[in-house]
This record gives C-alpha cells, structure tokens and sequence, in this order.
C-alpha cells in the first residue's frame, strides 16, 4: 500500500503582546542632594581690556593681565616737534633732534591709552619702524633700530637711523602719527648675520654678528659649556690689541662688547672730549666691560 502524506494547517506561532498602555505610574520624588563644594570661579579684579593669564601649570591658576603686545603690531601717538632728552609725555612721540633725530622718544602709552611696555621691550636693533602722518599720505618716514631700547619707565628711548622719508616732508607738530613696527634683521643664527654697531639681544648658539662700526668684525654666540659669550669667528694670527667704543646716547650705564684676547684697561671721554671716571668698571665676561657713572652721559671708551 502507497504512503500518504498528510497536510493540515500550519502551526501558528507565538508572539508576546503588544504593550498598548501608557507609562507606568511614577514613584516618590526624593529630597534634593546636598550642596556640592564651590567652584573656583574667575577671579575678582581686572580692567577693561584684560584678560585671564595662567600664572603656574596648577589647575585654575589664573589671574587678570594686559593682553600682550603683538610683534608687528601699529601703534598711535601724537607727534611732538621738539627736541631734546625727557619724557615726551603721555601719548606722544618726539624726536631727540628735529629734522635729524638720531633717536626717538615714545610715551610708554599710545594715544588710546593702551600699554605698548611689551612692544618696546621686545623691540631689537635691525628692526624696521614706519612712522606714518594720519593726515597726509605724504609725510612718513622709514627708521632702523640702531642700538639697544632703553627704559625710562614713563617713556622709551629709541635709538634710530633714517632710511628714507616722504615727498611732503617733515611730520607736523601736534599730528598723530601711525607708527608700525616690523621685526627685520634680528633672525640671528638663521641663515645670516645681524649687522650693526650693538649685538643683538637675546641670540641663539651659533648666531652671527657683523659689527659694522667701528671695525666690521665678524663674532658668533659661543657655548664653551659653562658659559655664553660673542667670540670673533674669524680670529687672526695677531690679536687686536684696541678698542675705540662711541656711546651715542646718553646712559648711565655702557655695555661695550669689545672683543680682545684679555680684559682691557679703559679710558672714556664725555662728548665735549673731557675725561671722565665711571664709578664702576666690570667685566661681565670675557668679551665684555661695562661702565658705570653717577649720571647718564654720551662719549667715547678707549680699551687696551
């Protein structure tokens, strides 16, 4: 007898229910928590313009400060025609000479009021300075950093050589001046030699400088291990045994990088030609001999 195969409806398969009914009924709210513990918070202080400053890598170690001055950055300051070597005043620009400055005299603050200390602190001999008359395109005038800034506080000296100047001549007197400040020349070690009468401040291992006056002598920025000096990179057979320093600027302290083999005995002269006696003669290293004097006076070293 054949087999049959037997067929029937299929098996239905099992599905849960589907839940169609709302949430579920809410418990108890419970009390609130306890306060948690303070936050640091900014610090209390500051002024218009501020911002907050890390003072340590600690954790929230901050505290209010100036924003710093960016290099490049264009200041404004109202110019003075007249001469001379004393504070200039708030906001204001004047040259030590008119018509012939051989260096300028900033009010540590712009005309706005904002604080341009970090501007001149970083500034470097080689630097390019654009001094520009708001009102007249035509009056400009194009300057270089020629020896180290000095710091008097209230305002800064800037010693300075003119490279070129606008077709409509001198700045007017009581003009606000645009003056721009660019970072040239100061790139010592990296691909070439800084040249001037003064090194440049703050050099890297193996920077050079070409000391355009009064010998054009070329040093690089040694590293005998235990201490950092300008050496002459192209020593002679026959060592110099002089070294004649002009002080252009009046100071009352003068840092003559001299170069002999020895430590020099020294003569200095004001710039009337009388000879004068600093307080204090010290050598700082092996290269270097700085002068001190009661008062800030201008002349002539003479090193042998």
């Amino acid at each position: 007898m054949a087999s049959a195969t037997i067929t029937g409806p299929p098996t239905p398969q099992w599905r849960p229910p589907r839940r169609t009914g709302g949430s579920g009924g809410g418990g108890t709210v419970g009390p609130p928590g306890p306060a948690g513990p303070a936050g640091p918070g900014v610090p209390t202080g500051g002024t218009t313009g501020q911002v907050l400053e890390k003072t340590s890598s600690a954790d929230y170690a901050t505290a209010w400060a100036d924003p710093p001055v960016s290099q490049g950055l264009s200041g404004t300051w109202n110019y003075k025609a007249t001469g001379g070597m004393t504070d200039p005043g708030t906001g204001n620009l004047a040259p030590d000479v008119v018509g012939a400055p051989t260096l300028d005299r900033f009010s540590t603050f712009t005309i706005g009021g904002t604080d341009a200390r970090n501007l001149f602190l970083t500034t470097q001999v080689g630097d390019v300075l654009v001094l520009q008359q708001k009102s007249d395109a035509t009056k400009w005038a194009k300057q270089q950093v020629r020896a180290p800034v000095v710091d008097h506080g209230t305002w800064f000296e800037v010693p300075v050589t003119t490279l070129a100047g606008g077709t409509g001549g001198a700045l007017a007197n009581n003009a606000d001046v645009v003056v721009d400040f660019n970072r040239t020349g100061t790139a010592a070690g990296a691909g070439g030699a800084v040249i001037g009468p003064t090194p440049p401040a703050s050099p890297a291992v193996g920077a050079l400088w070409w000391r355009s006056d009064p010998d054009g002598r070329l040093f690089v920025w040694y590293d005998d291990g235990s201490s950092q000096q300008w050496v002459p990179a192209t020593p002679t057979g026959v060592p110099a045994l002089g070294y004649r320093h002009v002080q252009a600027s009046a100071a009352t302290t003068w840092s003559i990088t001299h170069g002999l083999s020895f430590r020099p005995n020294v003569a200095a002269i004001d710039s009337t030609g009388r000879e004068i006696w600093p307080g204090a003669v010290d050598y700082p290293d092996a290269v270097t001999v700085q002068l001190t004097f009661s008062a800030a006076v201008g002349g002539e070293a003479y090193l042998s």
